[in-house]
């Protein structure tokens, strides 16, 4: 039993290489270097389909990469606030962390803002007067202030002083 030939990448590169050319038929570049045409075949198909990602510095693919990241990104914060509608941002980022995606706040934010998901919570009501509370009249209404130190005002005691 023979043992099984490995070959390195620059011994195929330059075998396609040369059925690229197209000088010497597969048979022949493969009676000289010693290996089955099949394998001459298969390298120069291979090589032709590898030329885009020589020219394309990676861009093409990790942008792929990155536009497949996103997508998940997007379903699993998705499916999140589907089952807890009631959380925001820094409990989101949270959740995802324990899951093991490495995100930040401001990104799972970002990403809550352009998907158009917002917390569902008890918003407080802190400008809603109570019913029983009493108005108190403005009453510096239609005065003319119109030196300094004319009129003084407090917002903790809630009144003003004005001088004559």
């Amino acid at each position: 039993m023979t043992k099984r030939r490995r070959f390195t990448a620059e011994f195929k590169a330059k075998v396609a290489l040369e059925a690229l050319r197209g000088d010497k038929t597969i048979q022949e570049i493969a009676s000289r270097h010693k290996v089955h045409p099949n394998q001459v075949s298969t390298w120069k198909r291979q090589a032709v389909e590898g030329l885009g990602d020589v020219f394309s510095n990676g861009k093409d693919k990790a942008r792929a990469d990155r536009e497949s990241e996103i997508h998940d990104l997007h379903a699993k914060i998705d499916k999140l606030f589907m089952k807890h509608p009631f959380y925001g941002s820094r409990q989101m980022m949270r959740t995802l962390q324990r899951d093991g995606i490495k995100i930040g706040r401001h990104r799972v934010r970002r990403l809550m803002r352009l998907m158009g998901l917002e917390a569902i919570y008890q918003a407080p009501r802190t400008s809603k007067p109570h019913p029983e509370h009493r108005i108190y009249p403005w009453s510096l209404k239609g005065m003319a202030i119109n030196r300094p130190n004319h009129v003084w005002c407090s917002s903790r005691t809630a009144f003003c002083i004005w001088w004559q």
